[in-house]
């Protein structure tokens, strides 16, 4: 199997550039025990999650310790990444299943909360959703790549989305500090500027080379109390907005140095943020003959990671392809008269689509609904066959359905169906025998608890 050239960086510590030499000849020699073990590693999902910083964890010079994912993170990053690509053409040739057919790309500059957000919400799902082929995690900056990958997804066959995660530089310095304090990795402020600064020119290209056959969301996550979702050139508008509020190295620097004052900031730290390699030499120099090379590794050291905003939340319903599916179909090709049902805020919107603008219909209090963006018009349609069973909260009941939060997506019922109808708001238990739908959680006299339409 070949595998793409590897380009080696030009690093001045002896232990490092060994730690690269080792790590590129034993990549060379036999990619596949690299690729083996990551595809049993937990976190790729059998292989269908892509992202070369978790590619690393497979490398055992890089993942011995915390210190060592510091020091060694760069030198064996173009490693992983030909690993991790090669990886990515693997499972977009895999179309055993022809439900699988989604890819979905995630990106944003380091501290946006991309991994742990797609960890925390396949895991809370249990898993990728069926629907899901791979996802690839990395900046979308450099055109050229770009437009190859999201190609390369589109002659497999597969829908293509990418999230685009857009936070404060400052807020970006404060987790990305504290992934380096408790995992190791940190990341350096050239690649932070470069990769805030350069996504909406690189979003821009994807559009102007693919237009509607890919779906862009951009998940402004500034305040993490409050985030949105942008479509298209919307999005883009929001992240040049926020670019145009000073330069982003002078905002990280500022952030950097009022951390620093306050003795927030380790010294190894600020190394690894200026570009320089964090902790002394952590392996001897072996040289290219030596015994023992790199040796893949399936699992790396248990680490404790921060809890950010569930921006895939903000998707229909809490899954990947809830995001996915929340994403229209096409640059501006939200049809007019497509409804939604928006939970933020303590308050429950329903809108519906008019010349390109979403319009509130009605507001009420969010009682008990889950939060999240809920497409009513894409609503999946329930199947009334005898033993059928749909749980979840009751986002929207009109004469045009019953519309129910349902797993990764919204189930519409036939309100024709009913007896009785459930309230919105209420945590419906829905089965159905001989077409009929019945309200299972609700007894003979007991009243509903929700809102009446």
């Amino acid at each position: 199997m070949a595998l793409e050239p590897i380009r080696f960086l030009n690093v001045a510590e002896p232990d490092r550039a060994d730690v690269q030499r080792r790590v590129v000849d034993a990549v060379q020699a036999d990619p596949e025990r690299f690729l083996t073990a990551y595809v049993a590693h937990k976190d790729s999902f059998g292989g269908r999650y892509v992202c070369a910083d978790l590619m690393k964890d497979v490398i055992p010079e890089y993942a011995a310790s915390k210190e060592t994912r510091g020091r060694y993170n760069a030198v064996v990053h173009n490693a992983a990444a030909v690993l991790a690509a090669e990886q990515y053409r693997r499972v977009l040739a895999d179309d055993s299943d022809p439900h699988r057919n989604l890819a979905l790309f995630v990106t944003g500059m380091p501290g946006a909360g991309k991994t742990s957000t797609v960890q925390a919400t396949a895991m809370a799902a249990g898993g990728l959703s069926d629907d899901v082929r791979v996802i690839f995690e990395g900046q979308l900056v450099n055109a050229e790549s770009s437009v190859e990958k999201v190609g390369q997804a589109l002659d497999a066959g597969c829908r293509v989305s990418i999230a685009a995660v857009l936070p404060r530089a400052e807020q970006a310095v404060e987790f990305s500090f504290k992934r380096f304090e408790d995992y190791g990795r940190g990341a350096g402020i050239g690649v932070m500027t470069q990769i805030q600064e350069g996504t909406p020119r690189g979003l821009e290209v994807l559009l102007e080379q693919f237009g509607d056959k890919v779906t862009i969301g951009v998940y402004d996550v500034r305040d993490r109390d409050n985030p949105a979702r942008y479509e298209g050139p919307a999005g883009i508008k929001v992240w040049n907005e926020e670019l145009s509020h000073g330069s982003v190295r002078d905002r990280l620097n500022t952030e950097f140095e009022r951390r620093r004052a306050a003795g927030l900031v380790s010294a190894d730290c600020e190394r690894q943020f200026q570009g320089q390699p964090p902790y002394p030499e952590l392996f001897k120099v072996r040289g290219r003959d030596a015994a023992g090379g790199s040796e893949p590794q399936p699992e790396p050291d248990p680490a404790s990671r921060g809890r950010h905003q569930n921006l895939l939340s903000l998707g229909r319903g809490s899954t990947l392809a809830g995001l996915a599916a929340a994403v229209p179909t096409g640059r501006d090709s939200i049809p007019n008269g497509a409804e939604r049902v928006v939970v933020l805020n303590g308050s429950r919107l329903h809108e519906s689509r008019h010349d390109g603008e979403w319009v509130v219909q009605k507001t009420d209090p969010q009682g008990m609904l889950p939060r999240g963006v809920f497409r009513l018009d894409t609503a999946t349609p329930a199947k009334p066959v005898d033993g059928a069973a749909y749980d979840g909260s009751i986002l929207h009941v009109s004469a045009k359905g019953v519309y129910q939060a349902q797993g990764n997506g919204v189930a519409r019922h036939d309100p024709a169906r009913f007896r009785q109808l459930p309230a919105i708001g209420e945590v419906a238990k829905i089965t159905y025998a001989m077409g009929q739908a019945t309200l299972a959680n609700r007894g003979p006299d007991l009243p509903k608890k929700g809102r009446s339409i």
